[in-house]
């Protein structure tokens, strides 16, 4: 049995829907792929940046102690030289 011609417009219409349908749930998702990627850089460079900051913070303090532990040694030396201890009769 021939298909009547307002038949044929019906399905062609439901078609065109449903292709429509289908290419912008596909944009929606690409979309928020992108959304999701563009999420996911952020999070990625401000983990780096704190921890670029962690690691800064962490060099200043070794920098601090190993200045500290030199003036330290110095300040030894010297009060062994002034008291004798270090072999050299005190001036």
């Amino acid at each position: 049995m021939p298909m009547s011609f307002a038949a044929r417009i019906v399905i062609s219409v439901a078609g065109v829907s449903s292709l429509t349908a289908l290419l912008l749930g596909a944009a929606h998702l690409m979309a928020f792929r992108q959304e999701l990627i563009v999420s996911a850089e952020q999070r990625l460079t401000s983990v780096a940046r704190i921890s670029a900051v962690q690691v800064t913070d962490q060099l200043r303090d070794m920098a601090e102690v190993a200045t500290v532990s030199a003036q330290a040694t110095q300040t030894r030396r010297m009060l062994d030289t002034l008291q004798g201890r270090d072999g050299v009769p005190p001036p």
